[in-house]
């Protein structure tokens, strides 16, 4: 989906929801001249996943859906979780898609038992997984 589709998607959604881009702009914190520009089509790239997850509660969708739609993940699974328990989406079986956690941990909006990981945090957990994997190959 290129931009100016995404922004007739994402107007979509919003009429669906019943709200005009003041009301989204209010609940949402995302300025409503910026959500103008994104359903006009008129941003040179899709918001930012950040912008996204403000943005998906309120449209009746999930983050992970916007994510898609915007070109964020190279695949989606468009099936629900069975629960709440894990805080990765849609469960593990998004790793077993990646070939790589790193290219995971770039998303933007990423939870770790309700806590929302800092890009600090997301840092931090990059080099501790380098160390065990140095660890690792330094005792082979």
């Amino acid at each position: 989906m290129n931009v100016k589709e995404f922004g007739e998607h994402l107007r979509k959604l919003r009429k669906a929801a019943g709200l005009t881009l003041v009301e989204l702009s209010k609940l949402s914190g995302v300025s409503h001249p910026y959500l103008s520009q994104i359903e006009n089509g008129a941003k040179p790239r899709s918001p930012s996943p950040e912008i996204l997850s403000k943005l998906a509660p309120y449209l009746g969708v999930s983050h992970m859906d916007l994510m898609y739609e915007a070109g964020h993940l190279p695949f989606h699974d468009p099936s629900p979780p069975d629960d709440d328990t894990t805080s990765l989406p849609y469960g593990l079986d998004i790793l077993t898609k990646l070939d790589d956690i790193e290219k995971y941990l770039i998303y933007d909006f990423i939870k770790y038992k309700g806590v929302v990981l800092t890009d600090d945090d997301k840092k931090k957990l990059l080099d501790y997984l380098d160390y065990c994997l140095y660890q690792k190959q330094k005792g082979e």
